[in-house]
C-alpha cells in the first residue's frame, strides 16, 4: 500500500468493478505508507494486508512475515470462491500466481507496469518463467513499450496484450477551491509548473531542476513544485539550495491535494529516463494542461509532439527548458495543447475504457475454462 500509479488503477479498477455488481476483495503484500485504515475508511470493498514484510524489522525476521503473509495469502484464496485473481506488480505476478494456481484459481490475469531498474536479472527471468508456464493465462501490459520490453525478455509474443491505463475525467470546468498563494506561499502571477512523482532515479528529476536555472533566468515568476517522496530528497534539496532556487523550486512532499495541484498547474512536466504509464500524466492532461515529457515507455505514447504537448530527449536539461520556455513564450499554443491533451484522454485513456476491456478479457477466459 503507497502512493503509486499501479495501486491507483488497482483501486480504480477495483471501485469500478464494484460499482458494476461484482464481488471485488483487493489484497496488498504490506502497508508501506501506513494506508491500510485510511483505505478501509474510503473504500466499499475488502480491503487485506498480508503484512509479507515489515520494514521496522531486521534481515533474520523477514521470513517469519513472508510464510505468515503467504499464510493469509492461502486462507483467503481458499475460503473465498473466487473466479478471477488480478496483480499488479511484479513482485504480486511471483508472490500470488503460484498459490492462486495451487488454490486451484482457474483464471489468472497479471499486469506489467513496467520494469524498476532494481528488479534484477533472476527475477525478470523468473517472471518469463512464470508467464510461459502458464501461471497467468495472460499479461496485460500497460503500454506497447512495456509490452514489447516483456516479449524482449523472453515471454512469448501469444501470452501478453496491451491495455492502457485510464483515468475518471474531471469536469472539464472543475476548478479547485485552492488558494495556491497560500498553499504554496507564492505571489499571485506566478506561472506554475507542476511535476509528480517519487523521487527516485528513474524520474530525473535533477535534469528537471537543472532546467529550471535556465527557465528562471529568462522568467523570474516561473515556480516548480514537484509533489512526492523518496530516497533523493536530499540529494534534490541540496542541488536547488546549491543552484540558488529555493525560492522557484520546491519540494512538496506527498500531498493529500495533488488534485487540488493539478487543477491549479499552468503546464505539467515530466523529465523520467523511464516509465509505464503515469497516472500523474494522463490526470494533468484531462484538466487540459499541456505536458512536456520525454520520449519514454508511455510517454512518447500518449502524446504527439507539439499536438498534447511537447516530447523532449531524456537527461538532456537545455532542451527541456528550451521546451518549457517555448510553452512560456506562447501560451496560445499551450492552451490549445491542452485542448488537444484532454481531448486524447476522453479518445483514448478513460477508467470506463480501460475496466471494459479488462471485463471482456475476464469474461472470455472463464467462458474458456468452463467449456
Amino acid at each position: 500500500m503507497a502512493t503509486g500509479g499501479a495501486q491507483r488503477v488497482l483501486l480504480d479498477q477495483a471501485s469500478w468493478f464494484h460499482t458494476n455488481g461484482y464481488q471485488v476483495n483487493t489484497a496488498f503484500l504490506y502497508d508501506r505508507d501506513g494506508l491500510h485504515t485510511k483505505w478501509r475508511q474510503t473504500y466499499p470493498f475488502p480491503i487485506h494486508n498480508l503484512a509479507v514484510l515489515d520494514p521496522q524489522q531486521g534481515i533474520s525476521r523477514q521470513l517469519f512475515f513472508i510464510l505468515r503473509g503467504l499464510w493469509r495469502l492461502w486462507k483467503l484464496l481458499r475460503q473465498n470462491k473466487f473466479d478471477v485473481v488480478e496483480t499488479f506488480t511484479l513482485d504480486s505476478n511471483l508472490f500470488v500466481l503460484p498459490l492462486a494456481w495451487l488454490a486451484g484459481l482457474q483464471v489468472r490475469v497479471a499486469t506489467n507496469h513496467g520494469f524498476a531498474r532494481n528488479d534484477s536479472r533472476l527475477k525478470r527471468m523468473s517472471h518469463t518463467w512464470l508467464i510461459n508456464l502458464g501461471g497467468a493465462d495472460i499479461l496485460i501490459a500497460v503500454t506497447e513499450d512495456v509490452r514489447i520490453q516483456s516479449i524482449g525478455e523472453g515471454v512469448r509474443p501469444e501470452r501478453v496484450i496491451t491495455i492502457s491505463n485510464g483515468i475518471h475525467l474531471p469536469n472539464e470546468h472543475e476548478k479547485s477551491a485552492t488558494d495556491l498563494s497560500k498553499a504554496l506561499n507564492i505571489a499571485e502571477g506566478t506561472v506554475f509548473l507542476l511535476s509528480v512523482g517519487r523521487l527516485v532515479y528513474e524520474k530525473a528529476y535533477e535534469v528537471l531542476i537543472r532546467a529550471m536555472r535556465i527557465v528562471v533566468s529568462e522568467y523570474p515568476t516561473v515556480f516548480l513544485g514537484i509533489a512526492g517522496e523518496g530516497e533523493l530528497w536530499g540529494e534534490l534539496h541540496g542541488l536547488i539550495d546549491a543552484l540558488n532556487l529555493t525560492e522557484k523550486v520546491r519540494l512538496l512532499g506527498n500531498r493529500e491535494d495533488v488534485h487540488d495541484l493539478t487543477a491549479k498547474a499552468d503546464v505539467f512536466v515530466m523529465s523520467s529516463r523511464s516509465e509505464g504509464m503515469p497516472m500523474a500524466l494522463l490526470e494533468a492532461m484531462s484538466f487540459g494542461l499541456p505536458v512536456i515529457v520525454t520520449r519514454v515507455g508511455g510517454l512518447k505514447e500518449v502524446v504527439e509532439d507539439h499536438s498534447q504537448g511537447i516530447l523532449v530527449s531524456p537527461e538532456d536539461p537545455q532542451e527541456l527548458a528550451k521546451a518549457i520556455l517555448e510553452l512560456l513564450r506562447d501560451p496560445v499554443s499551450g492552451l490549445n495543447m491542452g485542448k488537444q491533451a484532454r481531448r486524447r484522454i476522453e479518445e483514448k485513456y478513460t477508467t470506463e475504457r480501460m475496466c471494459r476491456q479488462y471485463e471482456k478479457i475476464m469474461i472470455d477466459l472463464c467462458r474458456e475454462k468452463k467449456q
